[in-house]
C-alpha cells in the first residue's frame, strides 16, 4: 500500500519514500513537513505504509479463509478516515 502525499505549501505530490529520502522536507522545495518533528513525521508515514500493507495482506486471508461473515466496512474505515480528516486539517496529506 503507498500513501498519497500533497504538500500543502507547494502543491506537489510525494511518496513516502522522498519523504525519508528528504528526512522528512519536500523533496521539491526542501521545506520542512512538520514544523517540530520532522524525523518523527517521517518515520510515523512509513510506520502507515507497512501497517496498512499489513492490513490488507490481513483482509486477503480473511477473504481466502470463506468464512461465513462478514465485515463491517465502516468498522474499518471509519476510525481510518475520521484520522484523515484530522491529518488534512493539520495540512499534512490529503
Amino acid at each position: 500500500m503507498r500513501l498519497a502525499l500533497t504538500h500543502t505549501g507547494c502543491g506537489r505530490e510525494a511518496t513516502v519514500r522522498q519523504v525519508l529520502e528528504s528526512q522528512g522536507h519536500c523533496p521539491w522545495d526542501g521545506r520542512p513537513l512538520s514544523a517540530h518533528y520532522t524525523a518523527v513525521l517521517a518515520e510515523a508515514l512509513e510506520e502507515a505504509e507497512v501497517a496498512g500493507a499489513a492490513l490488507l495482506k490481513a483482509l486477503d486471508k480473511v477473504a481466502s479463509a470463506r468464512a461465513d461473515l462478514t465485515i463491517d466496512p465502516e468498522s474499518v474505515l471509519g476510525p481510518i478516515r475520521q484520522v484523515l480528516a484530522r491529518v488534512a486539517g493539520q495540512g499534512v496529506a490529503r
